[in-house]
């Protein structure tokens, strides 16, 4: 099974190009490289999905189980990852002159051929993968939707697997209620009824949080201007807090690097101890303000993309719509 086959590899070879990314990647031979690598970690996740598949397990349930889909797991905690890293200077000052473009190059063509495979591919781990990726993609413009209302963050826990399991049923709703002739253009219709269904969760959310008890309710409001706070910090930091103060739930340092190998895979034991100690003193003494982030993150970016921008991205889909 060949996850990245043409057309995905010309696809991104022409964004690289097209956006000056090439300068970011450096010489053609490691992009090539990375793709390969890329290809084969994406073939295992595929296998591990179409046997949840047909376990009869949903990809909410799934994730959720890494001993049994250690690359799934990873896969989808490298999401996240993504949205809250970092981002070296070059790379931010490039990646917010991407979102500033009326429309991202090659990315409605790119979002298409993944509904198409979802839909048709021959092999059903394709099928299964393809899914899977739509899936992760409408999930993460739910999480930027939600990050742009710092109010509702503070007041409403929204968890990460309410937002996969949102993303789930529409993709599964959209892929499964099309008839042969479908648009798959249309891509912007799937965002926008799963953005309808954030909302109404949010709104059932706030009106479970009214009726339950005092103490329940400001400890769930508390739980959710934590998770506001370390949306804030350095997403290595964000991570190692979290696990820390997750009570029954904390992992262990190793099962964590497994599960972030991008941002803690290359990091001794002995150095994310010491940097989880200075985190709490940090903490203790200045507050949360002390432990922010000092760099930009993409969900940053993203979160500032000016209104016109989004305006004319609509236009543009409307039109499409159309023809």
């Amino acid at each position: 099974m060949n996850a990245l086959a043409p057309p995905f590899t010309e696809l991104i070879d022409a964004f690289v190009h097209v956006t000056g990314a090439a300068a970011l990647v450096g010489k053609a031979d490691d992009l090539q490289h990375g793709l390969q690598q890329l290809a084969a970690e994406l073939s295992v996740v595929g296998a591990e999905v179409h046997r949840a598949n047909v376990a009869g397990i949903r990809l909410v349930d799934a994730v959720d189980q890494p001993a049994r889909y250690p690359a799934l797991a990873r896969f989808h905690a490298t999401f996240d990852d993504l949205l809250t890293l970092t981002l070296p200077p070059e790379v931010a000052k490039w990646a917010e002159r991407l979102l500033r473009l009326p429309e991202i190059p090659y990315y409605e063509e790119a979002r298409t051929y993944l509904l198409v495979l979802a839909r048709h591919a021959e092999n059903p781990q394709l099928r299964a993968l393809y899914r899977l990726i739509a899936t992760e993609i409408v999930r993460a413009h739910l999480i930027v939707h939600a990050h742009r209302d710092a109010a509702l963050l503070a007041q409403i826990p929204i968890d990460d697997l309410s937002l996969l399991e949102i993303a789930e049923r529409e993709v599964d709703w959209y892929l499964s209620n099309l008839d042969e002739s479908f648009d798959v253009r249309e891509f912007h219709i799937l965002l926008a009824s799963a953005l309808c269904k954030l909302t109404q969760h949010a709104q059932e959310l706030a009106e479970a949080l009214a009726r339950l008890d005092r103490d329940v309710r400001e400890a769930m409001e508390r739980r959710a201007r934590v998770d506001a706070l370390l949306a804030e910090m350095d997403s290595i930091d964000a991570l190692l807090i979290r696990n820390a103060f997750a009570g029954e739930a904390q992992i262990g340092i190793e099962r964590l690097q497994d599960l972030h190998p991008m941002l803690l895979g290359n990091k001794k034991r002995n150095t994310l101890d010491k940097q989880l100690s200075r985190l709490r003193r940090q903490i203790e003494k200045g507050g949360a303000e002390s432990v922010k982030r000092k760099g930009t993150s993409f969900l940053d970016l993203v979160k500032v993309v000016p209104e016109s921008s989004k305006k004319s991205r609509s236009k543009n889909k409307k039109k499409e719509a159309q023809r």
